[in-house]
């Protein structure tokens, strides 16, 4: 019965990670451009579809599946969307201009 159960458990993940990555165009496999935790919920920025825009994915610290915010234009100091709180977005631009600086 363990077998079932756990065999169950490995489809629903399988099928859960491929519909994400197809439904959000990103690929959740892959390096983040940006990665930060803001009040226990951890965010990734990876480039958008067609490179225009960034995707913005969230999660609950500890848990494994991402879930698509939304699309945010950069323009050059802030990330802007209407998907995400005015103040999660400037922690999050904070963190992808840090990590713009180190490239430079």
């Amino acid at each position: 019965m363990t077998g079932l159960v756990g065999t169950r458990y490995a489809e629903q993940m399988l099928s859960s990670d491929s519909e994400m990555t197809a439904n959000s165009g990103v690929n959740y496999d892959g390096a983040s451009l940006v990665e930060a935790t803001v009040e226990e919920t951890d965010y990734r920025i990876d480039s958008g579809r067609q490179g225009t825009a960034f995707s913005i994915s969230s999660r609950p610290t500890g848990s494994w599946d991402w879930t698509l915010c939304g699309e945010a234009r950069w323009d050059g100091s802030d990330l802007r969307t209407r998907a995400l709180d005015r103040r999660i977005l400037q922690k999050l631009s904070a963190a992808l201009a840090n990590a713009l600086a180190e490239l430079e």
